[in-house]
């Protein structure tokens, strides 16, 4: 190893020579760099070598050409091409690249850590071989088939040798689909510029070798690989409407864009995303064309446009009158309703938009294919308009139809808590039915607003309500037990805080976080009663010691602060909380009393 080691040090003689012959470094930093290199040859040339060292021994050698090359810009020393000592160190980082990718074949990441070196170094015949070495190591790896074929493309602007990279990782990855996507993408991408190039250019300009047939202008090429591409991968809709989303990115691809919904049309007519598709063309196409034209449409054409889409949604769901196709419409209504403005035009525009929103909504809900979430969308716009009355009667209804879901209760609730209030024995009975109806642990917003409506409204009833919610799921249960201490609190002051709290833990389990309340309310309190407080802590370290330390360290705290010997008093504490604790808590607990001056003995 060692024999290697100096031969490889060697090599590297008459660069350093350079540098101090030209005066880029001292003879001090010339020893200095000199020794790093031994240190990292004999790290990368030892029995087992990681990766690491490789990539540290890269590193400093980067860092060290970027020096190098700042020296001589501030010194004004120029580069001689004639010497090749000049380019060593570019040279020795590759070949550093090229020994950690054969030693570490299986890490792709290396290979294109290499490949963007080569790029940032101009390498570009160096990064065709790099990629193509890659592959050879990993011919299944779609981003990497991609990265060649946009390197040959845009680095070395070499469109045939772009196409064949696509071609044969197509070739071994038939059914990857990024792949299929971005040789559409390239092949779009490419008629794209000669177009964009011809605009520019004089005729007498324009490269003769140039492949730009009317066929290829036409993006013919582009359509062979789609429909090459859904014959490979089938039934699978999603894959082709990307295509059209790729194809909406370049200019004049409206032939284009009409095969592929001809496809949608009659390959995949039973698909809802397809059929989602085809429903938004006359708005998708409006927007395509103004694009083009770099103009904006008109609201007329918009609003025009979108009743088209909305009547291409009532065909669709008449033909697939599934729940998901639905959603389609109504989502597509919701999203057009969001575009008005406060514009007069975009006014007028606002009324028709609310109304098909509204139809589609109430030939969904005769359908019986109102979803949870548009049912509490139609709600939410009946209040947008300004409408409670309207709003109750679909919550109401919501109830019904999602008769398990707390949020369809909640809002039913919250509109008749906030805009009926007054019809009390109407509400309780809904509060009765809500948490009859959702289930226990999700009633916790139930709970909530039945707390807060008896505040407000029926303070008789709210601490009934607090005990009934105590006694729910845990999830409900915990909350709740929060809030009931804090009403006392600030309704009856402390001795019933003191009353309601000591109920609460009688009951077991208490949760550590009504525990830690308590605590804080009584360390509130002036002069708190260390008495009240030290019994919490003893009860709070009894159920929950084992595995809170924190706990402990607030215990110390209290009794370093309020205890008239605690001397004496801690140094108890402290044993309690090694026997209790579990495992390496035991530690962390040490930890944090050393951080309070405090010694612990285990």
């Amino acid at each position: 190893m060692a024999e290697l080691v100096v031969r490889n040090l060697e090599a590297l003689v008459d660069e350093l020579s350079d540098f101090e012959r030209v005066g880029l470094f001292t003879k001090q930093e010339i020893r200095a760099i000199a020794s790093k290199r031994r240190t990292f040859e004999y790290g990368i040339n030892k029995r087992v070598a990681k990766k690491q060292d490789f990539l540290e021994y890269i590193q400093y050698e980067i860092n060290l050409d970027c020096l190098q090359r700042r020296r001589r810009k501030t010194l004004g020393i120029r580069l001689d091409p004639k010497r090749k000592s000049n380019f060593t160190t570019v040279r020795h980082i590759h070949q550093l690249f090229q020994l950690a990718t054969k030693k570490f074949k299986a890490d792709v990441n290396l290979w294109i850590q290499h490949a963007q070196y080569c790029h940032k170094e101009g390498s570009h015949r160096k990064l065709s071989q790099v990629y193509g070495s890659a592959l050879q190591y990993h011919p299944r790896n779609s981003g990497l088939w991609i990265a060649a074929a946009k390197a040959e493309f845009e680095v070395n602007k070499n469109v045939s040798a772009a196409r064949n990279v696509m071609l044969k990782g197509l070739r071994l990855n038939p059914e990857s689909k990024y792949l299929w996507w971005e040789y559409f993408r390239f092949e779009m991408l490419y008629v794209d510029k000669i177009r964009k190039r011809r605009r520019v250019l004089q005729p007498d300009e324009v490269d003769p070798d140039e492949d730009a047939s009317d066929a290829i202008l036409n993006y013919k090429a582009a359509l062979i690989v789609f429909e090459n591409a859904l014959k490979t991968i089938t039934d699978d809709p999603k894959f082709c409407l990307k295509f059209l989303t790729i194809c909406q990115l370049f200019e004049e691809t409206e032939s284009v864009q009409e095969n592929i919904y001809h496809i949608l049309e009659t390959t995949f007519s039973h698909s809802e995303d397809a059929l989602d598709c085809m429903s938004r063309q006359p708005l998708s196409t409006l927007m395509y064309s103004a694009s083009q034209r770099k103009t904006e449409p008109s609201s007329s054409d918009i609003l025009k446009a979108e009743g088209d889409c909305v009547a291409k949604y009532h065909e669709a769901v008449e033909r697939l009158s599934t729940l998901a196709m639905w959603d389609f419409g109504l989502e597509f209504c919701f999203e057009r309703l969001e575009q008005s403005t406060s514009t007069s035009a975009e006014a007028r525009n606002e009324t028709k938009r609310l109304q098909r929103t509204f139809d589609f909504l109430d030939e969904a809900s005769r359908e019986q294919k109102l979803s949870e979430r548009f049912s509490l969308n139609r709600i939410d716009l009946c209040m947008r308009i300004g409408s409670p009355d309207r709003a109750k009667h679909f919550a109401i209804e919501a109830t019904r139809v999602h008769k398990n879901s707390v949020w369809a209760w909640h809002k039913c609730l919250t509109i008749h808590c906030q805009f009926f209030s007054s019809e009390k024995g109407v509400i309780f009975q809904l509060f009765e039915a809500a948490v009859e109806s959702v289930s226990t642990e999700a009633s916790l917003p139930v709970w909530l607003l039945w707390a807060e409506y008896c505040r407000a409204h029926v303070p008789e009833e709210i601490e009934r309500v607090y005990v009934r919610s105590c006694e729910q799921h845990k999830v409900v249960g915990d909350a709740m037990k929060l809030a009931y201490v804090d009403w006392a609190l600030v309704t009856c002051g402390l001795p019933k805080v003191r009353e309601v709290y000591q109920s609460l833990l009688s009951v077991r389990p208490v949760p550590l976080a009504l525990y830690k309340h308590c605590i804080e309310l009584e360390n509130l309190q002036d002069p708190f009663d260390s008495q009240t407080l030290r019994t919490l802590y003893r009860e709070a370290t009894d159920e929950y010691g084992k595995s809170s330390p924190d706990l402990w360290i607030d215990y110390v705290r209290f009794e370093l602060l309020s205890s008239e010997k605690p001397a004496e008093v801690v140094p108890l504490i402290q044993w309690r909380a090694i026997k209790t604790l579990n495992g390496d808590l035991v530690s962390d607990f040490v930890g944090k009393c050393a951080c309070l001056g405090l010694q612990t003995h285990q």
